[in-house]
């Protein structure tokens, strides 16, 4: 179990060591990639408006001009919100009710055409607000028009689309070197986790055997020692036994006994009965 572990290990090692080679390869090869989109970079490299070298005197006046009517667009917008406080002044003192109940005999025309005369002055000045927006809004268009001609907006629009083309390019770049490094992080986690538990199995597997040495040893020490004692109580019953036991003869000693060996005798054939028949 351990020795497949640790097998598994090597191997997701050794494929966790080839993508680090390959991210670190892209991170290289993104150096220019990462350096555009740096705060510097984008604030250098940004497309600006910028004003041409050569302009006539009649065309360096124009942003002055916007700003003005602008400003005049500003103004009449100002106009019109005390035009809507006169007209509510005059409603609110309008009381054409109690005039028609205290009419006798006059005409109801003539005192609606008078009453509605009053609001003769806020009308007039709704006009001419209106007159005056018209002209602003149209001076404004003109300028708008020769403004985008002299500095080449529509060359500064692509220029901002290009530039920002390019950041996007950047951008998704840093993204997919993130969840590549990400993915690094989380697998290395990972097999740090698997890496502990695998060293307290080792640590654990080592015990048990280290456990089981000493048991062993004390074991095969217990019976030398059983054998040792039981060889020196073998040798000392033989030590006894022989200052006990009597002493051979000095014929035994020196002459051994002499033995003829046997004669080898033919077996006889076996003797039968007369009235019995032999067996076959």
């Amino acid at each position: 179990h351990l020795m497949q572990a640790l097998k598994r290990f090597e191997v997701d090692l050794e494929v966790a060591t080839k993508s680090d080679a390959q991210l670190k390869n892209r991170v290289d090869g993104a150096d220019g990639v990462l350096e555009m989109i740096s705060p510097e970079n984008l604030a250098t490299n940004a497309p600006t408006l910028t004003q041409p070298l050569a302009l006539v005197e009649e065309d360096a006046s124009v942003a002055t001009d916007i700003q003005a009517a602008l400003e005049d667009l500003e103004n009449i917008g100002n106009e019109r919100a005390g035009i809507e406080e006169l007209m509510r002044k005059t409603k609110s003192e309008d009381d054409i009710l109690s005039k028609l109940m205290a009419q006798s005999g006059e005409s109801l025309d003539a005192l609606f055409a008078k009453e509605i005369s009053k609001y003769d002055e806020a009308k007039n000045c709704v006009m001419v607000n209106i007159s005056k927006q018209s002209d602003a809004l149209c001076k404004l268009r003109v300028l708008h028009d020769r403004f985008v001609q002299i500095y080449d907006v529509d060359g500064l629009r692509r220029a901002i689309q290009a530039h920002e083309h390019d950041v996007r390019h950047a951008l998704s770049v840093v993204a997919d070197l993130r969840n590549g490094m990400e993915q690094g992080v989380r697998f290395y986690t990972g097999f740090l986790d698997a890496a502990r538990h695998a060293l307290e199995d080792v640590q654990e597997y080592a015990s048990t055997r280290r456990m089981e040495k000493e048991t062993l040893t004390e074991e095969l020490r217990r019976r030398q020692q059983q054998q040792e004692r039981a060889a020196e109580e073998l040798a000392r019953h033989m030590s006894e036994r022989a200052r006990v036991s009597p002493q051979p003869s000095q014929y035994y000693a020196h002459t051994p006994p002499q033995y003829a060996p046997p004669q080898y005798c033919a077996p006889s054939a076996p003797q039968y009965p007369q009235q019995m028949p032999p067996p076959p």
